[in-house]
């Protein structure tokens, strides 16, 4: 008897090849997803510490930095020097850089960066150190505005690993200060300077690693939520009063994807197709209508929106965050004066441990960031106040040597 032919020999598992094969692929997609979560938050981890640890590092040794150019009645410069070039450099990257890609910034910070950090290292003169330090200040404000520009390409889980090396960066810095203050005598003005100059430079190798997560570790994927796209912020436009909603509509890249979707039009068309959108949903919504050819009217009235918008947003945490960052500073310049400084070496110096409580406070918040988070942020400011206000009674209480609060 013939056998069968070969035409009807199948095997038994035929019909779940596919099956198989999909799985398994399916699985190796995952595992280099997986991967490139794991490297990105490492990579916004070490973007954060590297971007506060000189600025750290800085704000504890202001105490230490005024006394080797025996200059000890002007802390409060050091941090004003520190926060002179913010308002500039923030504005700066947002107006004028903003079409400037997000490597060439993180290069161009790393620069400003290592010539501060050198420049206090090095310095010579009191002037020099307060032109370095308003070059760490700059440095430090530009890496913070690119770094949080940058997350929002990102899913939401980056912002807690970047706030959680940002903060502890602040620790890392008042330990590494505290530490080289106990290998280094305090004595004379000259050993000032020597503590001073090896802290800065133990920080240098903070930039190549700066270069490296910026350039190299974090990497954009493919398959995860992101922000809109252009093409679905026209499809499906949502109210302004959501806070997620982008202030600022880039028209150029929304042709752009819309050319590329309908390739047989011209932007002539397509322009004319996007302002009618546009107009619809600015009377429906309130949208924000930024088009290139629209009248000067049009355009102030769009610029006038997105101000009130923006000021909506943001009015009351920003007015939380002014007074909270004005006590913080008035409580670091009342701490260098809570006690005159005594001759002979300390270990470790005390400005410099108060810092590091100070540091272990910033990083015990920002960490905790993703397991609770505090609505009522007027109370924290309340409390800040409050603890400002007792710095600074302590520091004018009449008679001898000041108490610590």
């Amino acid at each position: 008897m013939p056998g069968p032919s070969a035409e009807f020999i199948m095997p038994e598992n035929a019909d779940n090849i596919g099956e198989e094969t999909q799985p398994a692929a399916h699985v190796e997609r995952s595992e280099v997803q997986a991967c490139i979560i794991n490297r990105t938050l490492i990579g916004f981890f070490l973007l954060g510490l590297c971007t506060q640890l000189p600025y750290a590092i800085m704000n504890t040794a202001a105490n230490t930095i005024v006394g080797s150019f025996n200059e000890s009645s002007f802390v409060a410069t050091v941090y004003g020097a520190g926060n002179g070039a913010t308002v500039v450099v923030k504005n700066v990257n947002a107006f004028l850089l903003f079409r400037v890609s997000y490597g060439v910034r993180f290069l161009a910070n790393s620069a400003i960066m290592l010539s501060g950090i050198s420049g206090l290292a090095f310095s010579g003169s009191f002037a020099l150190a307060i032109i370095s330090i308003v070059l760490v200040g700059a440095s430090h404000a530009f890496g913070e505005n690119i770094a949080l520009g940058y997350l929002s390409r990102f899913d939401s889980q980056n912002v807690a690993a970047w706030a959680s090396g940002y903060g502890l960066a602040g620790l890392l810095g008042a330990v590494l200060y505290v530490l080289f203050g106990c290998l280094i005598s305090e004595e004379y003005s000259q050993d000032m300077r020597n503590l001073d100059k090896w802290a800065f430079i133990s920080v240098v190798p903070a930039v190549v690693v700066y270069l490296v997560a910026s350039l190299h570790l974090i990497k954009e994927h493919c398959g995860f939520p992101q922000q809109r796209t252009s093409t679905q912020r026209l499809l499906n436009p949502i109210s302004t009063d959501n806070e997620a909603t982008p202030l600022l509509e880039n028209t150029t890249d929304i042709l752009r994807v819309q050319h590329e979707s309908h390739p047989g039009e011209t932007p002539s068309a397509l322009n004319n197709d996007l302002s009618s959108n546009e107009e619809t949903n600015c009377d429906r919504n309130e949208s924000i209508c930024m088009l290139p050819h629209a009248p000067p009217t049009k355009k102030i009235k769009a610029f006038l929106l997105q101000i009130k918008r923006c000021f909506k947003l943001v009015v009351w945490l920003a007015f939380n965050l002014a007074i909270v960052q004005f006590c913080s500073y008035n409580i670091r310049v009342s701490a260098a004066k809570a006690v005159k400084k005594q001759n002979g070496t300390k270990c470790p110096e005390l400005y410099a441990s108060l810092q590091l409580c100070f540091q272990a406070g910033v990083f015990a918040s920002q960490s905790s960031l993703p397991i609770h988070k505090i609505k009522r942020v007027g109370l924290l400011t309340a409390v800040m106040t409050i603890n400002m206000l007792l710095w600074v009674i302590n520091d004018w209480k009449p008679g001898g040597q000041r108490a610590l609060v």
